[in-house]
Formats: C-alpha cells, sequence, structure tokens
C-alpha cells in the first residue's frame, strides 16, 4: 500500500507492506507524525513554534521543539560550522523566500553574515524562571536543512508503533527504508544524474538505510539569467557551487539529511578530508569534472556514471 501528500514544501510518500489495516493506519500514523513535525518545524507556517522564535526571539523549551533545537546545535558543532540553520538571513537576501531572484550587494553580505552563525545568535537559557531558546536581534533560523530528515525519524517511529515492520519514506528525496519485502527482494535506489536525469548511481542494501541528496537543480532562484541554489557558503555569503549533488547513506535520517547539506557546502578538500574522518558514505558530483565517491562510500554505490 502506498500513499502521497503534499506537505513540508515537498511530495511525500509512504509505502508499506503488511495486513491492508495494519500498512493503512501505519501510513497514516507516518503522515501525521511528519506534520506535526511541520507545524513545529515550518519556515513559512505562523503558528510554527519556529515562526514564533524567529519573531518573538524566545521560546519555551519543550517537547519535540526543544529535541530539533538541540540536535540543529549538535549538528552545528559535528559540521564544524557548515551546517548552520541561521543561513536564512542570506537565503532572504538572495530571495529565496519571496522568490524573487536579486543580487544583493557585498555591504549587505557583510551585515547578513555578522546575524549568521548558530554558536552566536542562539542561547539555551534560563528566563524567569524557564528554559527557553533564545535568538539574538536581527538573526533568524530556517530548519529545512534537518526538519526533513527528523520528521522521517519522528514517521518511521510512529509506523513501528502501529505494527507495521517493512516501509518506505520517501520526503522529497530523503529516503528511509526498512525490514524485508514480502517478495524477498532487497532495498534498491537509484541515484539521480541532474545532468541527464538519468542515473548517477544505484545503491542495494539488505539493512535498513537512510539516503539524503543535496542538489541545485530544484530549489533555486535566478539572478540574471545564473541559477542560485539553496545551499550557501557562510563564509562569503554566496551560493555554495562547488557540486551539482552530494549524496549520503547513514544509519539514521538525521545524520544523512545533515551531513549532505554540510558537505554540499565545503569545498573539495575540506569535504574529502571530513568525509575521511567522519568516516561518510558519499557520492560528489562536482559542477564540472568527473563524479566522485568517498572511501566510506564504496560499499554502498554501485555502478557510478562518469
Amino acid at each position: 500500500m502506498v500513499e502521497s501528500r503534499t506537505m513540508m514544501d515537498t511530495l511525500v510518500s509512504i509505502k508499506a507492506w503488511g495486513p491492508p489495516e495494519i500498512a493503512e493506519s501505519a501510513i497514516n500514523a507516518g503522515f501525521q507524525a511528519m506534520e506535526n513535525v511541520d507545524r513545529m518545524a515550518s519556515f513559512y507556517r505562523p503558528d510554527s513554534a519556529l515562526s514564533m522564535l524567529n519573531h518573538d526571539r524566545r521560546v519555551c523549551r519543550a517537547g519535540s521543539f526543544s529535541t530539533l533545537m538541540e540536535n540543529s546545535e549538535a549538528a552545528f558543532k559535528a559540521t564544524g560550522g557548515f551546517f548552520d540553520p541561521t543561513f536564512s538571513t542570506i537565503a532572504r537576501a538572495w530571495g529565496f523566500y519571496d522568490g524573487n531572484g536579486r543580487q544583493p550587494s557585498s555591504e549587505e553580505l557583510r551585515e547578513c553574515l555578522s546575524r549568521c552563525g548558530w554558536d552566536r545568535q542562539i542561547r539555551f537559557e534560563n528566563f524567569e524562571g524557564e528554559e527557553v531558546v533564545s535568538l539574538a536581534s536581527g538573526a533568524s533560523i530556517d530548519l529545512g536543512g534537518i526538519a526533513g530528515g527528523f520528521a522521517i525519524q519522528e514517521a518511521a517511529s510512529a509506523m513501528r508503533d502501529k505494527g507495521c515492520s517493512t516501509f518506505f519514506i520517501d520526503d522529497g528525496g530523503d529516503l528511509w527504508m526498512e525490514g524485508k519485502k514480502p517478495d524477498g527482494s532487497i532495498w534498491k535506489v537509484a541515484v539521480r544524474d541532474p545532468r541527464d536525469n538519468g542515473i548517477l548511481a544505484e545503491i542495494v542494501s539488505a539493512a535498513p538505510v537512510a539516503i539524503s541528496t543535496s542538489g541545485d537543480y530544484e530549489r533555486f532562484v535566478m539572478v540574471d539569467g545564473r541559477r542560485i541554489n539553496h545551499i550557501f557558503d557562510l563564509l562569503s555569503g554566496r551560493p555554495a557551487e562547488c557540486y551539482r549533488s552530494v549524496t549520503v547513506v547513514s544509519n539514521t535520517p538525521l545524520s544523512s539529511d545533515i551531513w549532505s547539506t554540510a558537505l554540499f557546502s565545503m569545498d573539495p578538500a575540506t569535504a574529502r578530508s571530513t568525509s575521511v574522518r567522519e568516516n561518510l558514505a558519499a557520492l560528489f558530483l562536482p559542477a564540472s569534472g568527473p563524479a566522485w565517491i568517498s572511501e566510506a562510500g564504496r560499499v554502498w554505490f554501485r555502478k557510478l556514471k562518469q
């Protein structure tokens, strides 16, 4: 049984195997879990906890939103700042949120960069006897680089609670699959090649696995005839342009989501050293030149096309 719904600014599909009543219940529970995350972490919904933080500068630390914020801080530290949700001031300057691409001036980018940096803009603190998350004046955050992975994990947990043991979740290209299909076949996923919409590589696994791809070909704005993607170099405030796509395979959706974003924003030398240090299974398609696979990725990616 499979169902697709539009949520979290993308098309989400969930497929479940098993008795029809269990599969249907699990799929509904999975979508409800993802809807709960969207209500909490959406940048665009005015009633979300994230929007309240961006507007009011302070919200109570409670429940799943607190967990998501703590995971974001951990990701910022683990990636050396290459994963940073405070990039939203830069995205706004380039016209991402209203869809009207524009070229910000160097002065504007410098001002935006002064409002970035999770370690400078976010505080977990006690305020009038309550544990709160505080956001510095002039800063804003966008959790789009982590909310999808978090939502998939919440959905998977909800589906297990309904008794479903075999399912596949596709959140706009961020994937999670687990269990054994009735026909005994193993999981097989094709990685898209944005150069010709063909297949760049294949991933085959019998074990539960998460796959995330960050690319320049779906979320972008046009500025003076030039495509500007949604991931930025937080050192310059300009779009990250070293890659067409970066795909990461991991044992959790949260990890694959975070690292595909972080690696995409790095220069090639930093990406190579990071993937070795963190033992990341990653496939890189540069803006020019042949695709390459990290050392840990060689056991995952097959039939690589150059």
